[in-house]
């Protein structure tokens, strides 16, 4: 009898606890969880005892909210771990006051692209912002670990310039004597150039960071950290300059290039991490450090065979346009000029004796080219993006692109040029001349040509 008596008190007790009716107590009390409290806007939060409370997680309904620095007479100091996140949140004030927020507090709402942060803050856990819709991450003046920029979709950085440790040049995070690049936003796009003056390239500065197209550093860089250019780029070159000392653990990929002088800490570097390796050799007065197309111009001029030379040894000639007789030549070597199946020349405008001639039979043949009329290929005519990405393509045996929606208005995804578009944008050979327009019919010059050709290319295995 009793043993039966309590099994009855148990099984009652099991009713009510999943008894319906999430009634909110007087104090903010959850009646059926006493020990939760959440405040009418939904902030749940947790007494910490000592005057303070920290927010622990949401269940109001509002995108854009304001986070409060008091509740119930009590001082919120802290956001806390994951608090905020997958909340649908568009818009979010810090009020000030509080001076934590934890680590993953506001990830996976992607559509959050504006969060206004206090100077009262003093530490930002490392993926606070993850996955957001943030184009612009600020750094308040009391905050000394920065690496909550990274993992973001921010573009760029921001500092307080009361900040005693950091600065930002061009949206990057820089030491306040800018002796150290300290981290990239992780949707950083183009080019970067390392200001001179900057020694050191810190841990993870640009671990992860995808969109760029290439890192220029300057002569007084003398270290690279741990993992600073982890899988940026993949295939994708870097100059490592010879006054380079120490290269840390976990940087370049085995696909990628590292172009350097002989006998420098970065051929030693390659050798031992399976990089390819690459004589650094440029003496064109119009091709300079700070080029994006350096490095391409250095590739295309040393590989073998050679993918084009200089018009004299002394000049590049970057800027002049690249015809469609210069396109397909480069082409045709980078494949390692193999000699055309048959040699029937169909158009009455290429002879025989032009420099050309086999690279134009070798394209036709291989339907990566075609003629501008049936007997005309018009060697001389420019060459231009939408043409050049839709050779690439072909070449490569039409591969598909890694995305599957197109931003450019003047692209027709229905078509061969855009499936070419698409994967040389998503391969990130080259970009858009706008977020809505990738210009096909734009002219391309020598120094974008040799860089798209280079892009395209893997080392290693």
């Amino acid at each position: 009898m009793k043993r039966r008596l309590i099994s009855l008190l148990l099984v009652l007790a099991v009713l009510l606890a999943f008894a319906p009716g999430n009634v909110i107590g007087p104090g903010g009390v959850n009646a059926a969880e006493p020990d939760k409290l959440v405040t009418d806007e939904g902030f749940v939060y947790q007494d910490n005892g000592d005057g303070t409370a920290t927010i622990t997680d949401y269940d109001g309904t509002a995108t854009d909210i304001t986070v409060p620095n008091e509740i119930n007479g009590l001082k919120v100091t802290t956001i806390g771990r994951s608090a905020f996140e997958n909340k649908d949140l568009t818009k979010v004030v810090i009020q000030d006051g509080i001076s934590i927020v934890g680590v993953g507090a506001f990830q996976n709402n992607k559509n959050l692209t504006e969060v206004k942060i206090p100077e009262s803050v003093t530490e930002i856990g490392g993926v606070a912002f993850q996955f957001t819709g943030l184009k612009e991450i600020y750094v308040p003046s009391k905050v000394s670990n920065v690496q909550y920029v990274r993992p973001t979709y921010a573009v760029k950085a921001v500092v307080s310039s009361d900040n005693p440790y950091f600065t930002a040049v061009d949206g990057i995070v820089y030491s306040k004597d800018m002796k150290k690049l300290v981290i990239c936003p992780g949707k950083k796009s183009g080019e970067v150039v390392v200001p001179d003056g900057v020694t050191e390239i810190g841990d993870k500065a640009f671990a992860g960071v995808l969109s760029l197209n290439g890192i220029i550093l300057p002569d007084s860089v003398t270290e690279i950290g741990n993992s600073s250019f982890w899988i940026v780029g993949g295939n994708q070159s870097f100059r490592i300059p010879e006054s380079v000392e120490i290269i840390g653990e976990g940087n370049f990929s085995t696909k990628g290039l590292v172009i350097g002088k002989k006998g420098s800490r970065a051929e030693a570097y390659a050798l031992e991490k399976g990089c390819a390796f690459m004589e650094e050799k440029c003496d064109f007065e119009d091709v300079s450090l700070n080029n994006f197309y350096y490095n391409a111009v250095v590739w295309a001029c040393q590989t073998e065979p050679a993918v084009t030379s200089g018009v004299d040894s002394t000049h590049f000639k970057p800027l002049s346009t690249c015809n469609r007789a210069q396109m397909i030549t480069f082409l045709w070597k980078k494949a390692g000029c193999p000699e055309p199946v048959n040699n029937e020349n169909p158009f009455t405008d290429i002879d025989e004796d032009t420099f050309y001639y086999k690279a134009v039979l070798w394209g036709k043949e291989r339907n990566i080219v075609a003629g501008k009329t049936e007997d005309k290929f018009a060697p001389l005519d420019p060459c231009t993006r939408g043409q050049y990405v839709l050779f690439l393509w072909r070449m490569n045996g039409y591969p598909r692109a890694y995305i599957d929606t197109c931003p450019f208005s003047d692209v027709d995804m229905n078509t061969d040029l855009g499936k070419a578009v698409l994967w040389a944008t998503s391969t990130r050979i080259t970009q858009g001349i706008t977020d809505t327009r990738f210009g096909t019919k734009r002219v391309i010059n020598r120094a974008q040509a040799v860089t798209f050709l280079m892009r395209n290319t893997s080392w290693g295995n």
